[in-house]
């Protein structure tokens, strides 16, 4: 179903770019359900979006044109869009995964409440929020390509959720995350990361790791000890609390921060700005199994991308490198010395070996 254009009923575009509701029910209010529903945002009552069967075991689909292969690049990303619980959001959020041409695109402070998979305009987008509250919140959204490999997706919180998928060569496990901030209780982050670790550990190990999302860490370029974790372009002047979680969760479960191994101008490596425009950090990341970090090709900000967020779209772009197999050395047949015994046998091969000479 086509996405609202500003201006069209439906479309629910207000004043600037944090637009305002447009109604009183919000159309991502949705409760776990077994069963198609429609929900429509504005006036005009267009279908904004279809909540489908949320069983978190999907149907596998032939393995023809899937991402994460070693032929084309899979355009990833992470954002945190601060809110899409208001009316237009969602559509202004699509245009701009169509316009940087995403397969797969993390969602952090999506502010919906419950858990669901929903289908519009031909992404698949599955989230997992508060029980009642409009508060943080995470999805990731799946172009189609990409949805049609999907074998599995778990909503763990409102600050976590999985999604696997099924490529030619190797599973997929994305994970998106959101992060307590760096002035967050020390109980609330421990919280927050006990759970992280138990996702992990109850991921297949041979499965490619991507965790993605804000985490609110900042990294500095010190990476003594923790040379596999991170690479040499970190850009904070001293390391955060939450970045020392980090890179202790990502060096406990062979993972590699892929922010850090790539050299951009603090501009394309900032990922968040403060409100009045003077300070920058990078607190949202894209992090890759270890044994996988040579396919990771670049990791950088889009400040192009805009939904009234005080965070920058993170891409990265990903495509397999795998190893290749050393050819079988063919081994020789071995000689029937048996049918030497024969005479006649004999003499004919006796010829042959004389005629070669």
């Amino acid at each position: 179903m086509p996405v609202p254009s500003p201006g069209e009923k439906g479309g629910g575009f207000g004043v600037g770019l944090a637009t305002p509701p447009c109604k009183t029910t919000i159309a991502t209010e949705t409760a776990n359900s077994t069963h198609n529903e429609n929900y429509t945002c504005g006036e005009g009552g267009q279908t904004l979006m279809t909540v489908l069967d949320q069983s978190q075991l999907e149907v596998q689909y032939p393995i023809h044109g899937k991402p994460f292969n070693a032929r084309k690049p899979t355009l990833i990303g992470t954002w945190n869009v601060r809110t899409l619980n208001q009316c237009g959001k969602l559509a202004q959020l699509l245009r701009e995964f169509d316009s940087y041409r995403l397969d797969i695109l993390g969602i952090c402070e999506m502010r919906w409440t419950s858990s669901g998979k929903i289908i519009n305009d031909g992404k698949t987008i599955i989230y997992s929020g508060h029980d009642k509250e409009h508060i943080g919140g995470v999805g990731i959204i799946m172009s189609k390509i990409a949805a049609s490999a999907l074998i599995a997706w778990k909503p763990i919180s409102d600050r976590i959720i999985t999604a696997r998928l099924q490529t030619k060569q190797i599973k997929v496990t994305t994970i998106q995350a959101y992060a307590p901030t760096e002035d967050a209780e020390d109980t609330i982050k421990d919280q927050f990361y006990n759970q992280l670790q138990t996702t992990l550990d109850e991921t297949p190990t041979h499965d490619l790791i991507l965790l993605m999302g804000d985490f609110n860490a900042k990294i500095n370029p010190n990476r003594t000890g923790f040379e596999y974790v991170m690479g040499p372009y970190g850009s904070a002047e001293n390391i955060s609390d939450n970045g020392e979680r980090l890179i202790s969760l990502c060096a406990s479960n062979s993972l590699s921060i892929g922010n850090t191994y790539f050299k951009h101008k603090q501009i394309h490596k900032k990922t968040w700005r403060s409100p009045n425009g003077e300070t920058f950090n990078e607190i949202d990341y894209i992090c890759i199994s270890k044994r996988w970090r040579s396919s990771l090709l670049d990791v950088r900000t889009r400040r192009g991308a805009d939904i009234g967020s005080d965070h920058y779209l993170v891409s990265g772009k990903c495509k397999l490198r795998l190893k290749r197999q050393p050819k079988r050395a063919t081994r020789p047949r071995p000689f029937n010395v048996e049918k030497l015994k024969d005479g006649n046998t004999a003499a004919q091969f006796q010829l042959k070996l004389t005629n070669r000479n």
